[in-house]
């Protein structure tokens, strides 16, 4: 895949911007159209007498293009269930990136011999796509690359991956929050636990299923989703925070919707725990204690606390006693 990334890579002109916005399915079938056209022209340049035969056969295999586009789309945008030709696996995955790297070599060479634009959004997504692949594929040794770019993500990947300038992630980088190689690539564990606590990052649901040490309110929530004893009750936009049931008891908790940190809220006393991933501090009397109540729905006489958990384990660990 290494060789082929130059084929498929996140486009600078389009960092910073919302990817729903940008690869749209009517912006991506319009490009996909164009290049199409640019495809048929060139192949009738070069044996004009097969024109009529080969129009037909280039529709079904246009249509075919488009639909694995739709699907590669869902990918590169975080999506976690995927229906047909993506639904299988890695293995497939990289049949898909490996097919589509071909197509936008040979679409950019085409549409420069018939003077057309040069495809933006295709190489876009195929890098988005590309990005999400070697995450995944990092922890499942499945990784096809050449040594210098395996467990590495580049500076225009994650900005691509958070919908980032290029210059937020270069700041971030200049202030250490991001170790990086030599080579100005940063590997791959070290950029997912940062790119998690970014609000615009496009895979925090696919990190539910990833070894990242990272926790946060959104990754909290979606852990809750899974476990069959929790129930979602609402969520409090004003104070940003997600309710939630536990167990057969229906203990009641709150968890914050940001994704900066992971903080719990509960209107009673937890139970002690000796841990430096755990910090437990009584808000009973604070200024906000009062509408916290009221959010939560508990007697004015309940007791406020809040718990911070530093990472996913111990997370996990403290929640699942009520489960």
């Amino acid at each position: 895949m290494a060789q082929e990334g130059a084929r498929g890579r996140v486009q600078p002109c389009l960092l910073g911007q919302p990817t729903h916005r940008v690869l749209t399915t009517g912006r991506l079938k319009e490009e996909m159209r164009l290049i199409n056209k640019a495809m048929l022209n060139t192949l009738n340049l070069f044996e004009p007498q097969a024109q009529q035969g080969r129009a037909q056969h280039k529709h079904g295999f246009d249509r075919c293009m488009e639909t694995a586009a739709m699907q590669l789309r869902q990918y590169a945008l975080g999506q976690s269930d995927i229906p047909g030709l993506l639904h299988t696996g890695l293995e497939e995955v990289c049949g898909v990136l490996r097919d589509f790297s071909h197509f936008s070599a040979m679409a950019q060479t085409a549409c420069r011999l018939q003077g057309f634009a040069e495809p933006v959004l295709l190489p876009h997504l195929l890098g988005l796509a590309m990005v999400r692949y070697k995450i995944e594929s990092y922890w499942q040794e499945e990784v096809d690359q050449e040594p210098n770019d395996a467990g590495f993500l580049s500076h225009d990947e994650i900005a691509a991956a958070c919908e980032l300038k290029l210059t937020s992630l270069r700041n971030a980088v200049s202030r250490g929050e991001l170790s990086q190689s030599e080579a100005g690539l940063v590997p791959i564990p070290q950029a997912l636990d940062w790119m998690l606590t970014r609000q615009r990052c496009l895979f925090l649901k696919l990190a539910r299923n990833l070894p990242s040490r990272q926790i946060n309110g959104k990754m909290a929530s979606l852990w809750l989703e899974r476990q069959p004893t929790a129930s979602e009750v609402k969520t409090i936009s004003r104070l940003r925070l997600k309710l939630w049931r536990l167990g057969e008891q229906g203990t009641l908790i709150a968890v914050n919707t940001g994704v900066r940190q992971c903080i719990l809220t509960l209107p009673f006393v937890p139970p002690a725990i000796d841990s430096h991933d755990v910090l437990i501090t009584d808000r009973s009397h604070d200024k906000a204690a009062d509408l916290l109540r009221k959010g939560l729905g508990v007697p004015g006489s309940a007791p406020i606390w809040q718990i911070r958990l530093k990472g996913r384990e111990a997370f996990e660990s403290f929640v699942s006693q009520w489960l």
